[in-house]
């Protein structure tokens, strides 16, 4: 299993951008703590960024993200994914295959655009 230290080599996150992005969490808490009456967003996902030049690639990328996040990968309408649940917050990340477009999505599936 990959440990969650080696994601930031792998999204190219620096130490500095993964202590801002830490720190920008902790402002928003508090935030929310002092405005208990500012709306919250519903249904909230959070997207890394899945590497690679190629599908193979990618999905290797996802299945080291997928062990970072201690999840398994799962598939939907033909798209792998990484997901990590934290109450209303979600962590995605996610790839369609090489043949994937969003009309054909929405034809196979029936969803609203």
């Amino acid at each position: 299993m990959t440990s969650p230290t080696a994601m930031p080599a792998l999204q190219g996150a620096t130490a500095g951008e993964r202590e801002e992005f830490l720190a920008a969490l902790t402002q928003m808490r508090d935030f929310y703590q002092v405005h208990p009456d500012a709306p919250l967003p519903g249904g909230l996902v959070l997207n890394i960024r899945v590497p690679g030049t190629g599908y193979g690639q990618r999905i290797a990328a996802l299945r080291r993200i997928a062990a970072a996040l201690g999840v398994t990968m799962t598939e939907r309408d033909g798209v792998q994914y990484a997901e990590r649940q934290f109450g209303p917050v979600t962590i995605e990340a996610h790839v369609s295959p090489p043949d994937f477009t969003v009309s054909g999505y929405y034809a196979r599936t029936g969803a609203a655009a």
